[in-house]
């Protein structure tokens, strides 16, 4: 073991069996962890706008997803308009259960960073 003054603090290098690595502690655990961290940073305003426009196109895909899934499966069993109504209902749905759950996905994240 040896001892080294490093930044005021003592270090303390200690060689493994197979002294091929060193482990570099100071005695109340490793002090080099805080140097080596990246600062918290505030996000960036491209994240914020990524995610509106996530939930823009996710309600409108699954809007047209439901409206042409109702249409076709109309002109396949000839039920006009009732399959295209059902669609575009569920596609809406659908659209909306997503932008509950990424808004509530969104109010938890800040409480993750405390």
């Amino acid at each position: 073991m040896i001892l080294s003054l490093t930044d005021g603090a003592v270090a303390q290098e200690t060689y493994s069996e197979s002294g091929t690595s060193i482990c570099l502690c100071a005695p109340d655990g490793c002090a080099s962890v805080l140097r080596h961290m990246a600062p918290p940073r505030e996000p960036s305003p491209w994240k914020g706008l990524a995610e509106l426009t996530s939930i823009g196109l996710t309600i409108v895909l699954c809007t047209v997803i439901g409206l042409a899934g109702g249409y076709f499966g109309d002109r396949w069993l000839g039920t006009t308009p009732w399959l295209t109504l059902g669609g575009l209902l569920l596609g809406i749905v659908a659209g909306f259960v997503s932008l509950f759950r990424s808004v509530k996905g969104a109010e938890r994240e800040p409480d993750d960073r405390d």
